[in-house]
Formats: structure tokens, C-alpha cells, sequence
């Protein structure tokens, strides 16, 4: 799973990868959730036009059309009311830009590397990178959070690994827009573990999001079938 020819593109990744954290987890304590998720949202839009520059995706006015649509069916859901640009904001924006280069440089892997090792090199490198800036605040976490910190870290292998196998199979400027559909799993979620009942604003997010998706995906099949070679009956 180790083996590559690219530790240093890994290495690079994992560093971004870790500030693109830390920038999270800092935000997060200066700004409320919804404003920090509100900002988050801006990440495929960076990843679009990164894609753009670095690999000379091109991107028509249908998926433009559906990340708009997307985004704003999520800022129908957090409907968040900013009142003035603070350090945490930016931190959440900085954040949001780091994660979009980190997946730019993942897209460039999945040339060459497999998606498990992918996603196993950046969870090896971010260990000894974010324990750097961890031994400042260490504080010991209980038995229930460790679990709890168990959790996160399969999960979040899991999602490594998915995103990294998706890379390999689809442009970024197709896979990115179905980010937008987190906001139905929490919605989901949310009704399930804590008894929270959406309101209209909710359902009508969630409405505009699976319409965008769904915009999206019917266009990549459509532009795939084309594509097709017609072999005609001699």
C-alpha cells in the first residue's frame, strides 16, 4: 500500500491537508457552526477552478448552472446572517482553499497511485505533522472521547478513500457538486439521533440541492453517451 514513486507530492499533500485543518478546528471556536458551514460551501467552486487551471477541465454552463443551484439550495438550509468579515471567516475560507488544493493534488495522484494509498499516506503524514502543533494544548482525552475520536478517524479514512477512488473515475468539476447532498444526510441524521424536525427552509434546501445534482448527473450521462462510438450493422 506504502509503495510510490511520489512521497514528495504525498508529503505536500499532507501538509496542506493539516493546515486546511487546523485553520477548521480554529474557526470553528470564533465563529458560529452555520456561518463556518455557509463559508465551507464555497469548496467547489474553488475545486472547479482549480480544475480549470491545472488540468484544463472545461467547464460548461450546465455545471455552473448546477453548483449556483447547489449552492444555493445549502444556504437556503444554514440561511446564515453575516454582519461583518473576522479573522474567523477568513480562517474558514482559508481552510475551504487549502482543502480544494489538497483535492487538486489528489486528483493528480490517482494518475499514477492507487486511491488506498491515496488516502493511507495522508492519514500517515497528518499524524506526526498536526502532533507538532497538538503538543502545545495537549490535553488528555476521556475513555468517551476516545471513542468518539475513534469514530471520527475510521470514518474519515472512509471518506478519504471514497473521495480518492472517486477522483480516479470522474472529473472534480463533476464529483464536487455532490458535496452539496451532505446537507440532506444531516438533515436526515439529525431528525434520527436528535428528534430535530426540519422546517420548509430545510426541505426546500434539500428540494434546490437533490435538483442540482440531479441536473449535473444527467448532463455527464448524456455527454458520455455521445461520446460513444456508433457502430452501425454492415
Amino acid at each position: 500500500m506504502f509503495k510510490t514513486k511520489r512521497f514528495g507530492f504525498h508529503t505536500i499533500r499532507a501538509g496542506i491537508n493539516s493546515v486546511s485543518m487546523l485553520c477548521w478546528f480554529m474557526a470553528l471556536s470564533l465563529i458560529p457552526l452555520a456561518d463556518a458551514t455557509a463559508l465551507n460551501l464555497t469548496g467547489p467552486l474553488f475545486v472547479t477552478l482549480g480544475a480549470m487551471v491545472a488540468f484544463g477541465e472545461k467547464v460548461r454552463i450546465w455545471r455552473w448552472t448546477a453548483l449556483i443551484i447547489g449552492a444555493t439550495g445549502a444556504l437556503m438550509i444554514i440561511r446564515p446572517g453575516f454582519e461583518a468579515m473576522n479573522i474567523g471567516a477568513l480562517l474558514a475560507i482559508g481552510a475551504t482553499a487549502m482543502a480544494a488544493i489538497s483535492k487538486l493534488f489528489a486528483k493528480s495522484l490517482t494518475k499514477s497511485e492507487d486511491p488506498a494509498t491515496i488516502a493511507a499516506y495522508v492519514q500517515f503524514l497528518m499524524t506526526p505533522i498536526t502532533l507538532v502543533a497538538a503538543l502545545f494544548y495537549w490535553q488528555w482525552p476521556t475513555f468517551e472521547q476516545l471513542l468518539g475520536l475513534m469514530a471520527i478517524g475510521v470514518l474519515g479514512s472512509l471518506g478519504h478513500l471514497f473521495t480518492a477512488k472517486a477522483y480516479a473515475i470522474a472529473d472534480l468539476s463533476f464529483a464536487e457538486p455532490i458535496i452539496f447532498t451532505r446537507m440532506i444526510w444531516a438533515t436526515i441524521f439529525g431528525y434520527v439521533a436528535f428528534s430535530e424536525i426540519p422546517d420548509i427552509w430545510t426541505w426546500g434546501g434539500a428540494f434546490t440541492i437533490v435538483m442540482a445534482t440531479t441536473i449535473i448527473s444527467y448532463r455527464e450521462r448524456v455527454k458520455k453517451q455521445a461520446a460513444k462510438p456508433v457502430i452501425t450493422a454492415l
